[in-house]
């Protein structure tokens, strides 16, 4: 970004809307990564032409909302988190708050969602995925996107793919209020948190904390979830916490992914054994082989021209269509 007109930009910030922003301007790339990396902003303006760089260098959930600085006025109406650079400061910042707050309503609008919206039952999607955890995160992202970000994530990771901030680990306080003879779904939807237009609880203290889930405990999650407007849930799991869901649900409801290669192929033969699905056929496996490094093992813009061309979106939809 042109470093006279950055700052420019967070003078006008700073002197006009000292509360609500604090502002940071950066001239070198190292340092941007750095901070972005240390500190996780809310915020971020960019240019066009920094965009791809910046989806290879720092890790998805490091910003909640990033907003791409055009040259050109009608890629502002036309695409979302766009934002025409050459207009007043005071322009900017307003579409910046207007989308802020567009994704605030998000949460509230769910509770609004009526019988006639719902898409049939509640439903729950089990990932299992023991060798290659990061495909499980971005295959959830995608499914959530298919269905309009009507899910939750439930990240049940010992190492929490979906966040690694200190006051997001909500997972194992989430299933104590699910098991709970006292709390309800006030509680439960406290331990839901939102980034990007998505819903997610990650974060275990222990990794033995999901043995506590029952069928009871899931039965509540699929009521309360239903209750605050959520269409389903998408559950993340590793193997050990894998093989513990997969006795609480549906066989239909478990996808495993693996990968080609002897080693791989006998890891993922005594998972399905260790849950006891060995020829059922109602378990999917999904190779992602295919798709890992060109695809899987980045950040993905689901919302992106180049996204409905892969084979990342066919197998969602693959997913889906069950």
């Amino acid at each position: 970004m042109d470093t006279e007109y950055a700052l420019r930009l967070a003078e006008y910030i700073s002197e006009y809307k000292t509360r609500e922003y604090k502002v940071y301007v950066f001239s070198e790339d190292i340092k941007f990564y750095e901070f972005i990396g240390e500190e996780k902003p809310d915020i971020l303006l960019i240019e066009k032409q920094s965009v791809d760089t910046l989806r290879e260098k720092v890790d998805a959930w490091s910003i909640k909302k990033v907003y791409v600085l055009c040259e050109d006025k009608a890629e502002e109406n036309d695409k979302e988190g766009y934002v025409y650079k050459y207009q007043t400061v005071e322009s900017i910042i307003s579409h910046i708050e207007k989308g802020m707050w567009e994704e605030g309503e998000q949460k509230s609008q769910r509770e609004k969602v009526t019988e006639s919206e719902k898409d049939g039952d509640f439903k729950i999607i089990v990932l299992i995925a023991g060798a290659f955890p990061l495909d499980a995160c971005n295959i959830a992202l995608g499914i959530n996107h298919h269905y309009k970000n009507s899910y939750i994530l439930m990240d049940f990771n010992r190492i929490s793919i979906l966040s690694e901030s200190k006051d997001e680990k909500k997972m194992s306080e989430c299933i104590y209020i699910l098991e709970s003879n006292v709390m309800g779904e006030v509680e439960f939807e406290q331990c839901i948190n939102y980034r990007n237009g998505t819903a997610y609880i990650s974060g275990i203290n222990d990794g033995f904390d999901v043995s506590y889930l029952s069928k009871e405990g899931l039965e509540k999650l699929m009521k309360w979830g239903e209750v605050l407007g959520y269409k389903g849930v998408i559950m993340i799991c590793d193997t050990e916490r894998g093989i513990y869901v997969s006795k609480l649900v549906d066989k239909k409801d478990i996808v495993v992914l693996e990968g080609s290669g002897k080693r791989v192929r006998d890891y993922t033969y005594n998972l399905i054994k260790e849950m006891g699905c060995v020829g059922d056929k109602a378990v999917r496996l999904i190779n992602t082989d295919s798709i890992r490094e060109s695809q899987l093992n980045q950040v993905v813009d689901y919302s992106g021209e180049g996204y409905k061309k892969g084979g990342l979106y066919k197998l969602i939809n693959e997913i889906c269509r069950v």
